[in-house]
């Protein structure tokens, strides 16, 4: 499945060929630092496991997690709902990264915009939540400007490599 973006950006799923690419993105540890069930070091052995991980889900039914590419259809990042059983959940943890040559252009927005609606379509929920660092502010925006609510903040929740940080909690409703 292909979901269009912008500029020739565009999402679809994780194939064999994004391994090398997992490793670059992630093996210097900054995006970590935001999302801690990303192991370090990121290894041939963590993308191989993802990759294998990924493609296995989607062969039993929908997409339920992207990779965000550019126009040349190189991954830059990704987009999704994480191990969700589709047709018994009625919600979802949105979760989103990119990486950080693709950072600042608005991309995020754009794949968290074209994903919202598949995950309320396709996937059949009624509620996205999503979890952010409370200095996070890129992340809070795209929430934000995609409508999601700010629901409360979770003191010292969030272990990462730099420390033990709050956690804000988004939340949004199919119905708004």
């Amino acid at each position: 499945m292909r979901i269009e973006l912008p500029g020739g950006h565009h999402l679809s799923g994780v194939g064999e060929g994004d391994r090398d690419a997992h490793v670059q993105l992630l093996a210097d540890g900054e995006i970590a630092a935001f999302i801690p069930a990303i192991p370090q070091p990121y290894t041939e052995e963590s993308a191989e496991k993802w990759v294998r991980h990924r493609m296995e889900v989607a062969r039993r039914g929908p997409e339920i997690c992207f990779a965000i590419r550019d126009p040349a259809g190189r991954m830059v990042g990704s987009v999704g709902v994480d191990d969700l059983e589709v047709g018994s959940a009625h919600n979802g943890e949105l979760g989103y990264w990119l990486a950080p040559a693709a950072r600042g252009r608005g991309r995020a927005n754009e794949a968290v915009r074209a994903f919202v609606p598949y995950a309320f379509g396709v996937l059949g929920l009624e509620r996205l939540s999503a979890h952010t660092l409370y200095f996070n502010q890129p992340s809070i925006r795209v929430l934000e400007r995609n409508g999601f609510v700010l629901e409360g903040r979770l003191r010292r929740f969030t272990r990462t490599s730099t420390g033990l940080h709050d956690t804000l909690v988004f939340g949004l409703l199919e119905d708004n």
